[in-house]
């Protein structure tokens, strides 16, 4: 209905608003109104409302209007006023009906008020009745809620206490453990100090080969001054024969040079009989020693390692109580300052004020 509305309206050029069209269809008479009165067959089309309004604007709508002939209008008959009459009898008589029946409306009301006082008065009477029940269950719920307060107050003490108990346990249990912990770490640093390692391993063997040359060295060294000194003890012994062997500076320059031609050699060999004597067999003897002990290392080290988890595991567990502690002593804390923020109004106990001064 609201499209047709709109739409009779803008056909006419008639300016509206949807919020009061939408407003007024919501009248139930206001809907009947417009089937009944804004159709095709009473409103004007356009052609004739163009024309009626060029008619109108023009002033011949008057002229027609007061020249029109009502003279040829007929009397009105006797019949016709006996049946007007008959019809105002009929709806006077309509009339006086519905008169009777709105007094017996009237009379059904003045029964249904009197009922709905009663109904008040009843409802008065009931309400009085709880209103006394409820004082009744309030002073009830006021006792129990005493009794919880007191037995609460009592558990928070009590709650208190053991986390006090526990705590002084906690520290001196776990001052004890730590101190343990260090006694074991301080051997394990002493146990894995006397595992020889892969490094210490390595400057042994260094050791060994810089020791072995020094004493190739030494060897060479040895031999030279040998040498050195048979040469001079063959030049002194040709001084003393020399005015009896006119070869002997023939003889003393093939010693010499015989000897130099040994130099290079003597340290080559010098190298190989250190190798030889003692470089080798150390270096046998020192593999076959770690081959020997890394055994035992591994299983110091493992040890070590282990014991290490343990001390781990133990602190973590520690850690863990202690993590657990300070958890309930926060949620002890938050419980006790949010019982006396909330509940101003309750009696505080002896027990309970203790409670919350320890907290």
């Amino acid at each position: 209905m609201e499209e047709e509305v709109v739409a009779i309206l803008k056909s006419r050029d008639i300016p509206f608003k949807y919020e009061d069209i939408r407003t007024a269809l919501e009248d139930p008479g206001t809907r009947d109104w417009v089937r009944k009165h804004l159709g095709d067959d009473t409103l004007l089309s356009r052609e004739e409302l163009t024309l009626y309004s060029k008619i109108e604007a023009s002033a011949g709508l008057d002229a027609i209007v007061q020249g029109s002939e009502f003279s040829g209008t007929r009397p009105v008959l006797d019949d016709e006023i006996k049946t007007a009459t008959e019809s105002l009898k009929a709806s006077t008589s309509a009339t006086e009906s519905q008169t009777e029946a709105l007094r017996l409306q009237c009379r059904e009301l003045k029964s249904q008020i009197r009922e709905a006082e009663q109904v008040e008065q009843q409802c008065s009477k009931s309400a009085s009745r709880l209103s006394t029940g409820h004082t009744a269950e309030r002073q009830q719920t006021d006792l129990a809620i005493e009794d919880l307060i007191h037995d609460f107050e009592e558990k928070l003490q009590a709650a208190q206490k053991t986390l006090s108990t526990d705590q002084n346990n906690l520290i001196s249990t776990t001052s004890s453990l730590l101190r343990e912990h260090d006694v074991v770490l301080r051997n394990m640093e002493k146990v894995a100090a006397n595992s020889q390692s892969v490094e210490e391993s390595s400057l042994l063997k260094k050791r060994v080969s810089d020791l072995c040359a020094l004493l190739a060295r030494y060897i060479a060294e040895e031999i030279s001054c040998r040498l050195d000194r048979v040469f001079l003890e063959t030049v002194e012994s040709a001084k003393d024969s020399e005015d009896d062997d006119p070869h002997v500076l023939e003889k003393l320059e093939s010693v010499d040079a015989e000897i130099n031609s040994l130099y290079p050699e003597i340290s080559i060999l010098s190298d190989m009989a250190a190798r030889q004597q003692f470089h080798s067999p150390i270096l046998r003897v020192l593999e076959e020693w770690q081959e020997r002990s890394q055994l035992g290392v591994e299983e110091q080290l493992q040890h070590v390692l282990e014991t290490i988890i343990q001390l781990t595991e133990s602190t973590d567990s520690i850690t863990e109580k202690l993590k657990t502690r300070q958890a309930h002593q926060s949620a002890l804390n938050s419980l006790a300052s949010t019982y006396q923020d909330e509940s101003p109004q309750a009696p505080k106990s002896k027990a309970r004020e203790q409670a919350i001064i320890k907290i």
